[in-house]
């Protein structure tokens, strides 16, 4: 009898029920536009340790945030490598720079730095060349998508981060992180860089 009733009144009143049908696939289809952007952002917040190969990564006492970590000590890397558990460790420097475009103006990059020739941490994907182009001491990674935005560098091309020489060696697919543009390079470059 309910049912009937309620059958009744949305039939009655034609008006309101489609609005309200409406209503809620509108509603169903932010929710779902709110969640994607949700899960994108946070696989740009973890994108260096999805591809890092880590299991655990050890960090400055203290940190709350990843990106104002402070160095630690080079004694400290070779005493977790003696440790029976550990099969490997690397370290992995992350730091600012300004890449100067072609055209002379600047862009915000974040230039992570690995250890050669491992690269853990480093550039997972290429669209040009290998991580072999990062055994040159100057040699830097841009990625496809932030091209037009660097001026669209070429391979072996020269420029600067921070006011230090640097060649374009690589192309990656996919490297994008949070903040923006990742370039990849070695760990004495980003000390040299940030």
């Amino acid at each position: 009898m309910r049912s009937k009733t309620a059958l009744r009144m949305v039939l009655h009143d034609r008006a309101s029920t489609i609005g309200a049908l409406l209503g809620v696939v509108a509603i169903v289809f932010l929710v779902g536009q709110q969640l994607s952007i949700l899960f994108g952002l946070l696989n740009y917040m973890s994108v260096l340790v999805d591809h890092s190969g880590a299991d655990v990564w050890i960090t400055s006492a203290n940190l709350r945030n990843a990106d104002a970590a402070k160095l630690i000590p080079g004694r400290y890397l070779d005493r977790v490598i003696g440790l029976e558990e550990i099969e490997w460790a690397e370290p992995i420097l992350i730091g600012n720079g300004l890449f100067r475009t072609g055209d002379g103006s600047y862009e915000s990059v974040r230039v992570i730095g690995t250890r050669r020739p491992r690269l853990s941490g480093g550039p997972w994907r290429f669209a040009q060349e290998d991580e072999n182009a990062l055994l040159d001491l100057e040699a830097v990674t841009v990625d496809r998508l932030d091209m037009n935005k660097l001026g669209n560098p070429e391979i072996g091309g020269i420029t600067e981060i921070g006011d230090r020489r640097v060649r374009i060696g690589a192309i990656t697919e996919g490297a994008r992180g949070f903040q923006g543009t990742l370039i990849f390079t070695s760990l004495d470059k980003v000390k040299d860089i940030a």
